[in-house]
């Protein structure tokens, strides 16, 4: 290898996606042109990553739930040492399924790397992480380390669980490009507020949480409110 190009696709709602480039001789190395032509097509490309994940918010269609614990044992050194039958059949649902099966999947390679690096005082971000595993279905992934002596000395024990209604919705409300008082809003609704409720708890006015409710629908592309929060659950 001679060179490399990494590019990540993020904008203010968050990071959707990260690409990286690798040359080899006798290739030369990534020249300005280069870069320019990856840096124009990086925002259009961004905005489609996000909107393809907001399409994902669909009924949970999956034809059988994975059942029991999942739970993915790693060693200090991100090898796997176990991991039961359940993770087993995660694994394979977050892997594409045109590639072969690595060891251990991004998905869940990436929270532990992330937990590493936290003890590391080098942050690169939390140790969890929620993917979408197919069929309308999220599932979050969690890294915890396993040590009774300290950071960076015990197994790391990833978790992957059917993502919480709140977990669902803030990745719906960043997916679908929504604001932080519309996302209140929405917070609230899935809670069964109506707007009275609303506009009380936010000290605003019942037509500023119409509004707010319009605009909602207008972003999710959704045909009322009971639409909008069956998107959100999975469940329609």
């Amino acid at each position: 290898m001679i060179d490399v190009a990494a590019v990540v696709f993020w904008d203010r709602f968050g990071c959707w996606a990260w690409l990286d480039l690798w040359r080899y001789g006798p290739a030369v190395p990534f020249t300005r042109a280069d870069g320019a032509f990856l840096a124009a097509l990086t925002a259009p490309v961004t905005e489609g990553l996000r909107r393809a994940q907001a399409r994902t918010f669909v009924a949970d269609s999956a034809p059988t739930p994975i059942g029991g614990p999942a739970v993915v044992m790693l060693s200090p050194d991100l090898q796997v040492r176990l991991q039961t039958s359940a993770a087993t059949e995660a694994l394979y649902r977050l892997n594409p399924p045109d590639d072969p099966i690595p060891t251990v999947p991004a998905a869940a390679y990436n929270v532990a790397a992330a937990l590493v690096a936290e003890e590391q005082k080098v942050p690169v971000g939390p140790p969890w992480s929620r993917v979408h595993l197919g069929f309308g279905r999220w599932v979050t992934l969690r890294a915890a380390r396993i040590s009774p002596t300290g950071a960076g000395e015990g197994d790391i024990a990833v978790s992957i669980e059917a993502s919480t209604p709140m977990e669902r919705l803030e990745v719906f409300a960043l997916a679908h490009g929504v604001t932080p008082r519309e996302r209140q809003v929405l917070e609230q609704l899935a809670m069964g507020a109506d707007s009275h409720t609303v506009a009380a708890r936010l000290v605003v006015s019942e037509h500023t949480v119409n509004d707010h409710v319009k605009s909602l629908l207008a972003k999710t592309g959704s045909t009322g409110r009971n639409a909008l929060l069956t998107r959100v659950a999975g469940t329609g």
